[in-house]
Parts: structure tokens; sequence; C-alpha cells
């Protein structure tokens, strides 16, 4: 085991109907721009048909006509135009993969099947019923066959170790995020990539209207007034290595992932949005501990902020208990990028790079106004303006109760 090593982000790739590349995510978030969107249900039918009492808007992949899961094939075609594009980023092929101490993880939820296309014959099983509705074909273990992408993965990047999966709802991208740190930064691994995708289906919708996550209204991160995320489709890629390494191949990082920490929170469980302030408290201070910062050398925070009310509360008065009076510059895409559930925080870690690149911060715009405490420094609404510091806090909430705070910093990383 070699001595702690710094953690360089070296290259990214994003890819939705927001935006196909990670220039374009940055100037689209520039121009204040919205991700284009359409209702869920396409008939008053097909909404009730799903039992559903509303009908929310969601953002598809720009090639999705209809709310047919993706095949394997555009999975695997999602992934690689990711993963392609954190590499062209860093200068690097992808030799840079096929090595022994590279670490590579994927997340998500896998291959499935909507739910929309087999709930009606999702009892029949006869010859004859696999003749008249072949939809049913879909339900065969075939479609759920969760290692076929790691091994595909594994082929076209001449792979050693396989991907690692992980899926741990909203949270699964940082907690990759935080596996893949640990494992340069102790020495177990070089280089390591984290990627995923979402493809949000019915039951996927239907979930989240049980939490009471989704409304017709406008998304809107702090916004206090509807419980509503503007689900969105996409995928994201964030490619890491050791400073030895990113300096071996002639690379001069400028964003470090100096800390990372998780967390399970004791909150209560009765709603699977709520979260426990002190825990949230309690992860960003001690990643700010182990990056050797304290709370007047953060630029910016890129807290969860997902739009819905309750959790949005709980990460107010985390900040504020951190923060308190002078408070920090907060910011949330997620009105205008949608949610990507499990590729969230890849998204924020991205624009995060950004922002550490060029000094400066994006607001972010909302429809809603904002009922957050005016000690809530949101910059929404307004102009760009000057990155007052040299690190930003990054934190992720779960809804099975992971609680996941990193910091990133320029290239200037002295305190």
């Amino acid at each position: 085991m070699t001595t702690s090593q710094p953690v360089a982000v070296i290259g990214s790739g994003t890819y939705s109907g927001f935006a196909s590349d990670v220039p374009s995510l940055i100037a689209a978030l520039a121009a204040g721009r919205y991700t284009p969107s359409r209702p869920w249900f396409s008939s008053a039918r097909a909404q009730t048909a799903m039992k559903m009492a509303i009908n929310p808007r969601h953002s598809p992949f720009p090639a999705q006509k209809h709310h047919c899961a993706l095949t394997f094939r555009q999975v695997r075609q999602v992934l690689k135009n990711v993963i392609d594009q954190a590499l062209r980023e860093a200068g690097q092929t992808k030799a840079l993969l096929a090595g022994e101490r590279v670490r590579v993880y994927l997340v998500g939820n896998g291959l499935r099947t909507d739910i929309s296309e087999v709930v009606a014959y999702q009892d029949r099983n006869d010859p004859e019923d696999l003749l008249y509705y072949p939809a049913i074909k879909k339900l065969h273990a075939g479609s759920y066959a969760q290692d076929r992408l790691s091994e595909a993965l594994s082929e076209d990047y001449q792979l050693i170790r396989p991907p690692a999966t992980l899926y741990s709802a909203s949270a699964s991208s940082m907690s990759a995020v935080h596996l893949a740190r640990a494992a340069v930064c102790s020495g177990l691994a070089d280089v390591a990539l984290v990627v995923g995708w979402v493809d949000i289906l019915t039951q996927d919708m239907l979930f989240l209207a049980a939490q009471n996550m989704l409304g017709e209204s406008a998304a809107s991160p702090f916004n206090g007034h509807a419980s509503s995320v503007l689900m969105c489709n996409g995928a994201a890629a964030l490619l890491m290595c050791s400073e030895n390494i990113a300096r071996r191949a002639g690379l001069e990082p400028e964003c470090y992932l100096d800390s990372s920490v998780s967390y399970q929170h004791s909150g209560m469980r009765d709603n699977a949005a709520i979260s426990d302030f002190r825990t949230i408290v309690h992860s960003i201070e001690q990643a700010m501990a182990q990056a050797g910062i304290n709370a007047a050398d953060v630029g910016c925070l890129f807290p969860h902020g997902n739009g819905i009310p309750i959790s949005d509360n709980t990460e107010t008065m985390a900040i504020r208990k951190i923060w308190g009076e002078e408070g920090v510059p907060v910011v949330s895409y997620k009105a205008q990028i949608g949610y990507l559930s499990t590729c969230s925080a890849l998204v924020d870690l991205i624009v995060a790079c950004d922002a550490l690149k060029q000094r400066r911060l994006l607001p972010f715009h909302t429809q809603l106004p904002s009922t957050a405490p005016s000690r809530l420094r949101l910059h929404t609404n307004k102009g760009s303006c000057q990155l007052p510091g040299r690190h930003i806090v990054k934190t992720a909430m779960g809804m099975e109760g992971s609680i996941v705070s990193a910091v990133l910093s320029g290239q200037d990383r002295t305190v």
C-alpha cells in the first residue's frame, strides 16, 4: 500500500435531452435554458390504466419517441458515448482503461422492462399468449441480465477487471465516486472511471408518485411551494486518476477530489425523502476536515437540492448550521437539466469542475419563486459571478438513507 495519493479529475462526459456533451451542457446553463419535456402519459386512458392521479412531465433521451425501455444495444452505445467523451477530454485513448490497476464502476438500475408493456400480460404464459402478445417476451430473464453491460464494456475497453455495478437509489453515482476515490487515494488503483445512465420507466414514476415527489407544476429546488421533480433520462461519466499518473501522462490537472465521506442517516423511514440534518452536517464537516479546509474556505455548495420541500428544508437547516449568518453560495441546476436520479451527482461534479476551472459560478434558473430564508444564498436567476474560493462542496442523498459529501478543489489546493 502506497502513501495517500491526490486524486485528480481528468475527464468527463454527459448526454441527455438537455445537452449532448459537456461543452453544450455548460453553454445551455450559461444561456439559462431548460431541458425539453413532455407529459409522461400520452392520453388520459393510459394514465387511468396505471392509476395515476397526475400526468407528470419528464425529459426523455433525444431519440426516444415512446416509453419503451432502451435496448441493450442502445444502452451500450450511450455508455460508450460518455466514456469516450471523458477519454477525449483527458487526451487519452481507451488504452488508459486496459491496465490491471484500473477500477470501473457502473451505476444505475440496470437493464429492465417497462411495466406498462407487460402489466396486462403478467399472468399469461400459454403458447397462444406468446403468439398474440409478443410483448410478454420481455419478461424473459434475458431482459434483466445485469452482467451483459459489464461484459460488453469489458470487451469494448479491454478491461482486465469487469465493472463493479452499484445501485443505491438517488446517491448511486456519488457512492461510486466515493469508492473510486478511495481506491485511487489508497493506492489500490491508478485510474478510476464512474459511468452510468438513467432510463426512467413507468414503475419509477409510480414509485416516485407514491413518495409525493411528482407534480404537474414546474420543478424548482428550494421553492417551498410544490413537491415536484422533473425526471430526466441521461448518462454521465467521470474519469479520475492519481496525480502521479496524470503527471506521467503529461497532464496538468485542474481539479482534484480532495475528500469524500459516506454515512447512513438515522432519520425516520416513513418517507424516503426524509434525512436527518445532523447527519448531513456531520458528513459535510468530516469532508471538509478530511480536505484540510474549514467552512470559510468553501466557495460554493452543490446540495442534493431536488425540489422536494421536506428534503430541501432539511438541507437548508444543515447549511445554516455550518455557515451561519454569512452563508455560502448555493446552486442546484435540476430545474434546468432535469433530475437524472442515479446520475445527477455526476452531472453536478462536472459543472463544479467547470466552475473551478473558469473561476466563475453560473446561476441556476427557476420558474418558481424561492421561499428559502434570505440567509440561504441561492445563486439563482441572475448573472454569473466570480467563484469566491478554490473549494466546492457537493452532497448527495439516497432514498435508502445514504449521505455522501465531497470536496472538489481547484489546481492550487493550498489552503
